[in-house]
């Protein structure tokens, strides 16, 4: 039997509950007996999740708080109010970005107000933060080899990060905006972390912190009336629709890892 710090009926607040990674580990939460409180940037827009999460778990158990600005630390304050573990999934999901200097400090803000408002709420004892896989390494495609000239392999652990995405997003000049913006995406995820562990180590909060780096996720998606295809989701749904070269596209973007880092608490997992 598990011995949990954080038992069912205690109250978890999620943040980006109406994205789909958000509402998945909202709708987990619900399953196993706990209350969950979601964070949205408008609860009138995302209103439907309080019928969903209501029709599948019964009422009284799930609720929203309107964040309008996800760098304003004193507004999570209401959301966390007598909860037990926040769970910060939101992020500044922007592959159009080309401008390191304005999206990179955006998207450290909006992951460090959070961990600022749960170091003053006394009741938190767990602050978990989703990052990305691409915040250690891309996937990369592996060339033909032999028995005579082996492609060695790449080692990942605790301290490695996707330092190239980061010069790749200040490079003073590219060709490819797309590649740029999704060169800024993934510096964005690295630098987010790194400003992460920086600020936990400073001010060493009472609270537990593990950061998960997501990867590649498949499975159900909680409303797709609502949600569409999501993120990552959409690639079954590229592969049923788009045939072979809707395999090859999806083929070269996706990043599957799952393991445990030891010394610090990082897991990358698909």
């Amino acid at each position: 039997m598990l011995n949990l710090d954080i038992k069912p009926g205690e109250t978890v607040v999620v943040t980006g509950c109406n994205g789909f990674i958000g509402s998945s580990v909202a709708n987990e939460f619900l399953l196993r007996g706990y209350t969950v409180r979601g964070t949205v940037r408008s609860t009138t827009r995302c209103a439907w999740l309080l019928d969903h999460f209501a029709a599948r778990h019964g009422g009284g158990r799930f609720s929203l708080v309107e964040i309008p600005d996800l760098t304003d630390a004193a507004s999570y304050g209401p959301a966390l109010a007598s909860a037990s573990a926040l769970l910060v999934t939101t992020s500044a999901a922007d592959f159009t970005q080309t401008d390191p200097d304005a999206h990179i400090p955006l998207a450290v803000a909006q992951t460090l107000a959070p961990l600022a408002a749960a170091a003053a709420a006394p009741t938190i004892k767990s602050v978990v933060l989703t990052g990305s896989g691409w915040a250690v390494s891309e996937p990369q495609a592996c060339p033909p080899s032999s028995d005579d000239d082996a492609t060695p392999p790449t080692t990942l652990d605790q301290f490695t990060w996707n330092d190239a995405a980061v010069a790749a997003a200040h490079a003073p000049s590219y060709a490819d905006a797309a590649a740029r913006g999704r060169a800024v995406f993934v510096a964005s995820m690295v630098e987010k972390e790194r400003a992460a562990w920086a600020w936990v180590r400073a001010r060493a909060p009472r609270w537990r912190f593990n950061v998960v780096l997501v990867a590649t996720v498949f499975g159900a998606i909680p409303c797709a009336a609502r949600q569409g295809t999501p993120s990552s989701a959409r690639f079954p749904a590229a592969l049923l629709a788009g045939g072979e070269e809707a395999v090859a596209a999806a083929r070269r973007r996706i990043f599957f890892a799952m393991f445990n880092f030891s010394t610090e608490r990082r897991m990358i997992i698909s």
